[in-house]
């Protein structure tokens, strides 16, 4: 089920006009990758909400695995 994920770069391939950033870490252009597992770019938003939910211990009922070792694609 790939293009699924309502991102920027999804819905622009789709026809809608907007503008090509992360609108949680304003930085790199949206996309899957960018918010689940590209090492490289991950946004860093999702970096610090995942750690902070880890740290709080909010993630105690579900294995705590970061948005990288998912490996969504």
């Amino acid at each position: 089920m790939r293009g699924a994920c309502l991102t920027t770069d999804n819905l622009q391939r789709r026809g809608w006009q907007m503008a090509s950033i992360c609108h949680l870490c304003a930085n790199d252009g949206e996309s899957c990758s960018h918010i689940f597992h590209d090492s490289d770019h991950l946004c860093a938003t999702i970096v610090e909400e995942w750690e902070a939910w880890k740290a709080a211990g909010l993630l105690c009922e579900i294995e705590a695995r970061s948005p990288i070792s998912i490996g969504i694609s």
